[in-house]
């Protein structure tokens, strides 16, 4: 059996529509806080925090025993428990790591000095399958290979992949089962249903502590400040940041934990964000400790700190070892519409603005890509996957992510956008503030190889350019035992 990791886009507190529902009988919740996190306008969180305990009812509950998350959420607070928008406080992505003291640690020291939160990769090795290698990989037609593996194997040290494929750290895990939430998800986190289907749950064995990591980008301008600075959260590479396209490197590191060249052959043609003399703006300009607007333009010592805190909130079983159970373990696949059967993707990408005279409800930026289910680019991975639940992840100006059926052409999931149109936390104007998941059951269940190929299209709204967009999948899926 793989490992048990679960990836997915988290939600807001219970009160709010599409958060964790009402605790069921046999059910028990409880609210993990991270420690402060202290931001100035314009400036980036992007790290992992030191590992921390986790509650001592659930340390003592599931000693040597695997607990069973079958609900999450998670929100941003201020130091007096206060919801804090979007507006204010951008949330980009999170992850939450959960297991034992051991792993934790072993998590937080391997992450701690990386400036995007995790290191980069040395090579494209695990990314991309080269091209005078494709025809042997896939046969042509993506249904056999000589090649080996090992050399395209599932594992990426990307954030998104690193959740869903933990795997890659073998000498951490030892195979047991560790809780793994977030990793590309976050500003849909108040309203997204994130419960594992009936019969599913995500699995964490010994869980003794965590280690958090939050994206945050700090919005909240302060009294007296020009706010002629906007889009914070689309992460503009200011004139601060340091771009050496020879060396590949941004503010001397490796642009993100995910190198360019890894866009699928339609995005590399055309979209400026798959290399880095074209790069504007996006994930790899918004590492840890940087600001995201012109500092030439700001005294930035001078503004005031902002302080918040990420809020983790699990519904588990309570008394109940998952391994007495028939549930099933979920674990992440992924899905990256930059991606191909060759090449994991490039997890970003700009939306340019429509051309000048286009009607606005003509202007929509649409791209495709064929990809397996999986998400991966081994042709030869013929792991069967029960998959009961698909979700999307847009950013603000997504109109919709789709996925077809290869065969029968039949649509199998199109996950769509909630925005906001208020002031208040959840309902902020103009955000992307969830996202609709599809449910799949009965006759309804997908059934499917790791490799079976599947057809995704994106839409977005081009009325506005953007930068650093995205259009992930993240399947939860149960393997099938031979």
């Amino acid at each position: 059996m793989a490992t048990a990791i679960a990836t997915a886009a988290m939600l807001g507190f219970g009160m709010l529509a599409g958060g964790v529902s009402a605790a069921k009988p046999g059910e028990k919740t409880v609210e993990i806080l991270s420690q402060p996190i202290n931001l100035r306008y314009g400036e980036v969180n992007n790290h992992f925090q030191p590992n921390q305990d986790l509650p001592e009812e659930i340390r003592e509950a599931f000693r040597n025993k695997t607990m069973a998350i079958v609900d999450f959420e998670v929100d941003i607070v201020d130091a007096q428990g206060n919801q804090v928008p979007l507006y204010e406080m951008y949330n980009h992505h999170y992850a939450a790591l959960l297991g034992t003291e051991e792993y934790a640690n072993a998590i937080y020291q391997l992450f701690k000095d990386a400036p995007f939160g995790i290191p980069s990769p040395s090579n494209l090795t695990e990314l991309v399958i080269p091209e005078n290698l494709r025809k042997n990989a896939t046969g042509g037609d993506g249904s056999s290979t000589s090649f080996r593996a090992s050399d395209v194997n599932n594992r990426k040290l990307l954030m998104m992949e690193m959740m869903q494929n933990i795997g890659g750290f073998r000498s951490i895990q030892q195979d047991n089962n560790r809780g793994g939430f977030g990793g590309g998800a976050g500003a849909e986190m108040r309203h997204i249903n994130n419960r594992a289907p009936p019969g599913y749950a995500y699995f964490v064995d010994n869980p003794e502590q965590w280690t958090p990591l939050f994206h945050f980008i700090n919005q909240k301008v302060p009294e007296g400040v020009d706010a002629s600075d906007n889009a914070l959260f689309e992460c503009p590479c200011t004139p601060q940041r340091v771009i050496d396209v020879e060396n590949g490197t941004i503010d001397g590191t490796k642009s993100f934990a995910n190198p360019f060249g890894t866009c699928n052959e339609a995005f590399e043609e055309s979209n400026p964000s798959c290399e880095l003399s074209t790069y504007v703006g996006g994930w790899r300009c918004c590492e840890d400790g940087v600001f995201v607007l012109d500092t030439d333009k700001y005294d930035v010592d001078a503004l005031p700190t902002d302080e918040v805190y990420g809020v983790f909130r699990i519904t588990y079983l309570d008394g109940v070892d998952a391994r007495d159970t028939d549930l099933k373990p979920l674990e992440s696949l992924g899905g990256d519409i930059t991606g191909s059967v060759y090449t994991k993707g490039n997890v970003e990408f700009d939306v340019p603005l429509c051309e000048e005279g286009t009607a606005p409800e003509d202007c929509i930026y649409e791209m495709e890509t064929v990809h397996y289910i999986s998400g991966g680019i081994n042709a030869t991975d013929d792991t069967l996957w029960e998959i009961p639940y698909l979700v999307g992840h847009l950013h603000k100006g997504g109109i919709d992510l789709s996925m077809y059926n290869m065969t029968t052409g039949d649509l199998i999931c199109r996950s769509t956008p909630i925005y906001g149109n208020g002031t208040e936390a959840g309902n902020e104007d103009g955000y992307l503030v969830g996202m609709n998941p599809c449910y799949f059951e009965g006759d309804d269940l997908i059934v499917a190889p790791a490799n079976e190929k599947v057809r995704s299209v994106v839409r977005y709204n081009s009325t506005e350019p953007h930068t650093g967009v995205m259009a992930l999948w993240f399947p939860r899926g149960a393997e099938v035992s031979a």
